[in-house]
């Protein structure tokens, strides 16, 4: 019989944010590898089925029309979604390891269910949680507490755990990316986009919105280093209530920006192809998901010095780090990429490199199946 996982996220299929995407990319190698697993996620559209099936992945989708216009963290949908996730992971799903990506929405339920199924290995990954208000922290205290086996995206979030419970000792689980095949080559991609400009084009991914009070993606840093550049030129995908205001200040400084909103992955990666560079300009990021796949398409990467890309990037040999919140910074980067080609060459090559060393699907997986080893 086959050993089964259940993962416990915030957002999943159909829906696209970063820990749900690593999610589904998580789920898909582990059937590879021979396992059945399970997803249990809130219903934050009414129109999306409460369980279906989708490339032999079993999601159940938990809660309805009060969550999509409240949000997961009201107390009391919380506690039905704890309540019902708890009942379907002890009476229908019956995992044999129960992962909580994230500590409030997962950490909690999954490690309350390994306390009450003795067997059961229960895993929490930290992903972006690190810094939020101390109201989630004690949350996530908790979570770090009670499951067997505490996971971080990179090594400062792992100190961060463990400065917070000096019992647990965590593992580093990467995130995982399966590169699609993108037909044409970069030139037939560049005129097709209209790339073929002689200007130097700029791929900038993430959701626009605030949280924290604080701009996570730091997309007006990275406007206001291109509207200093005459021959530059930034594509942003991603939605989100601050677009527009990101709109206005594109405007207002004359700077060459596209907004492109949410796209297929098929279009996104044939963007990615075609570009010059990748610009992450985010304030804090556990580990880029989008990184990973400018890695994998060859794309030279300017980010910002957060931790999960303190832990990736060689500055100036697989990409150039940059300082979080300052526009001066992205510019200087951002002229040394456009001035040496060879520079480019090296951060492209050294990128892809990295790719395959640290993001493939058997390395990522072998480092969960080691965390789950040690608890035996």
């Amino acid at each position: 019989m086959k050993k089964k996982w259940c993962i416990i996220v915030d957002r999943f299929y159909p829906e696209s944010a970063g820990v749900g995407n690593s999610s589904f990319t998580l789920a898909c190698a582990l059937i590879r590898k021979g396992y059945a697993v399970s997803v249990l996620t809130p219903r934050s559209n009414g129109i999306l089925n409460r369980f279906e099936v989708v490339d032999k992945i079993a999601i159940y989708r938990i809660g309805g029309r009060f969550l999509e216009k409240y949000g997961i963290l009201v107390y009391g949908f919380y506690c039905y979604f704890f309540l019902r996730g708890l009942f379907l992971l002890q009476f229908t799903i019956c995992p044999d390891y129960v992962l909580g990506q994230t500590p409030w929405e997962g950490g909690i339920l999954s490690g309350v269910s390994g306390i009450l199924s003795r067997k059961r290995i229960s895993l929490v990954h930290t992903h972006g949680s690190i810094f939020h208000a101390n109201r989630i922290l004690a949350l996530a205290r908790l979570a770090y507490c009670i499951n067997k086996v505490v996971l971080a995206t990179n090594n400062e979030y792992a100190f961060q755990v463990k400065k917070m419970v000096p019992r647990v000792n965590p593992f580093i689980a990467r995130n995982i990316f399966i590169p699609d095949s993108i037909p044409g080559s970069k030139d037939e991609l560049r005129h097709r986009y209209g790339m073929d400009d002689g200007r130097f084009h700029c791929i900038g991914i993430g959701r626009m919105v605030y949280e924290r009070c604080t701009e996570t993606k730091g997309f007006s840093f990275a406007i206001r280093a291109i509207s200093t550049i005459p021959d530059a030129t930034l594509h942003l995908f991603g939605d989100g209530p601050n677009r527009e205001m990101y709109q206005r200040l594109s405007t207002r400084l004359s700077a060459d920006v596209r907004f492109h909103g949410v796209v297929g992955k098929k279009e996104l990666y044939s963007y990615m192809k075609a570009a010059d560079c990748f610009l992450q300009s985010s304030l804090t990021e556990g580990l880029s998901m989008s990184m990973i796949e400018a890695f994998a398409y060859r794309l030279p990467v300017i980010t910002t010095r957060t931790s999960g890309a303190l832990d990736i990037i060689d500055d100036g040999k697989n990409g150039l780090l940059v300082n979080q919140g300052d526009a001066d910074s992205i510019i200087g980067a951002l002229l040394k990429l456009i001035a040496d080609s060879a520079l480019r060459r090296t951060l492209s090559d050294n990128g892809y490199l990295t790719f395959q060393k640290q993001f493939t699907e058997d390395i990522v997986i072998n480092q969960y199946i080691s965390a789950v080893d040690c608890t035996r």
